[in-house]
């Protein structure tokens, strides 16, 4: 509708209740007059099939109506450009502002933040506040202020990218403006996005590391980040201590970014994987004896039980195992259950799982916790008790595509080839026709209103471990 020059004279003319002369108006846009009256000409133009106009008064300048007004920034506002970024409310107005100090070079006035997202200067005052505050607490940095120039993010470029680490693990459940401003500042390609996502989740798996849906994605937008400020000349320039690489397929993700990134780059993303809270930290020490464990703890199992396992089963075991002993051996335990005692709810796997001690004290000095067993004990109910089951099961989420293809891989993962899901669908849809389905248990992320005939157990879209004890027992394993 408008070009961008044009939007900014609208700007400036909507935040001015007395007219603007033409010579402060080339001063402060830093046009020619010539362009600003060429550029009102074509506005009124425009705003002539609306009955609107932009009006000029001699001696004093150019102003809008006050009964135009709102006409005229309701048509900005239709713009679709304007449309998809706009922050609607004070958390919006605060990421917005923060991801322009982020990507800026030079400072950011008062006046140009306010005119750009139709805010008085109080507010956008007091939205800058609250930012320098927030990164005050967190990182023990300021923003740099002029009186005459405005507000600056003056930091290094590594600070920079932890406080965009920390607005993704801190907004990972208001996701939708947050994906608008990846868009905006181009770091967000879907395609591109797609396949890392595939690439790291296959590298996750090869190496038995724990790794959640949301974590996943997080760690996806982490690298888009990288190398988007990588290109767009925000470059790392520190000194970093070898990384523990963990076999992480680095040539693959820069043959798909399409850009060999520098060495500190490369460490800087590393240093991600080997730090943050995005991936279980584990030591690269090789577990050669995983296959061995699994075999002697089945075998064991097999004598007590008479039970005989499959192929997949014994795969799955191995890997479950792969993995227990790589988060041990970092001394990160998993949780004991503080609410749920899978001991005394499930006795006798409790006492198979004790047996696993002994065999990984034969290869390993290490101590399981009791929230290892428990862990533990849950996996051996759903490979024993549930292989004879076969469930009809509905999952409702309001969550992306991505997070929800996620959480089914996870969930075929843990519950195996007798778990049938007929659907999976949306609240509102399930609403509509929930009656036209036939399943015995439905799981949902979201909240639903509707008194239906099953049983509903919700759950974290990362599928945590009290979401697995409770679907265990409401399968009534």
């Amino acid at each position: 509708m408008f070009t961008y020059r044009q939007e900014l004279i609208i700007n400036k003319l909507l935040h001015s209740i007395t007219p603007i002369n033409l010579q402060l108006l080339s001063h402060e846009l830093e046009m020619s007059e010539r362009t600003i009256r060429k550029d009102i000409s074509e506005i009124n133009l425009t705003l002539s099939n609306y009955n609107l106009s932009i009006s000029h008064k001699r001696k004093e300048g150019y102003f809008i109506e006050t009964y135009n007004r709102r006409a005229i920034k309701q048509l900005i506002l239709n713009n679709e450009k304007y449309n998809n970024y706009l922050p609607e409310n004070s958390y919006q107005r605060k990421l917005y502002i923060l991801f322009k100090l982020l990507w800026a070079e030079d400072y950011i006035s008062l006046n140009s933040i306010s005119e750009e997202i139709f805010t008085s200067k109080t507010t956008s005052y007091n939205d800058f506040q609250n930012i320098n505050n927030d990164i005050n607490n967190n990182f023990n940095i300021n923003l740099k202020v002029s009186k005459t120039k405005g507000y600056k993010l003056n930091c290094t470029e590594d600070i920079k990218r932890k406080i965009l680490s920390k607005i993704i693990v801190e907004h990972k459940r208001r996701y939708k403006y947050l994906m608008k401003m990846f868009v905006k500042y181009d770091i967000y390609h879907h395609e591109q996005y797609k396949t890392l996502m595939d690439i790291i989740y296959n590298w996750s798996k090869n190496n038995s590391i724990l790794i959640s849906s949301i974590d996943l994605i997080n760690f996806t937008l982490e690298i888009q980040i990288s190398y988007k400020r990588f290109c767009d000349g925000f470059k790392i320039d520190s000194v970093f201590n070898n990384q523990n690489t963990y076999n992480f397929p680095i040539k693959e993700v820069n043959n798909i970014m399409k850009v060999d990134i520098s060495n500190d780059e490369i460490q800087y993303i590393l240093e991600i994987l080997n730090n943050k809270s995005f991936i279980l930290n584990y030591t690269p020490q090789v577990f050669n004896y995983s296959s061995q464990i699994t075999e002697e703890f089945l075998s064991c199992i097999s004598n007590i039980t008479n039970n005989d396992f499959t192929q997949t089963e014994t795969i799955g075991l191995e890997n479950y195992i792969a993995s227990m002993l790589k988060s041990i051996s970092n001394h990160n335990h998993y949780n004991t259950f503080s609410e749920l005692d899978v001991k005394q709810e499930y006795t006798f796997y409790y006492s198979l799982s004790e047996n696993i001690q002994p065999i990984i004290s034969k290869y390993y000095d290490f101590q399981l916790s009791n929230g290892d067993l428990e862990n533990l004990t849950l996996y051996l109910v759903i490979m024993m008790k549930y292989k004879k089951k076969t469930l009809n099961i509905l999952i409702i989420s309001d969550y992306t595509n991505i997070l929800l293809s996620l959480f089914i891989k996870k969930f075929e993962h843990i519950f195996g080839e007798n778990i049938k899901i007929i659907d999976f669908i949306d609240t509102k849809t399930f609403s509509k026709n929930y009656n036209q389905y036939s399943f015995d248990y439905v799981i949902s992320t979201n909240l639903i209103t509707e008194n239906i005939p099953v049983k509903v157990s919700y759950v974290d879209i990362a599928l945590v471990e009290n979401d697995i004890f409770n679907l265990v027992q409401l399968f009534k394993l």
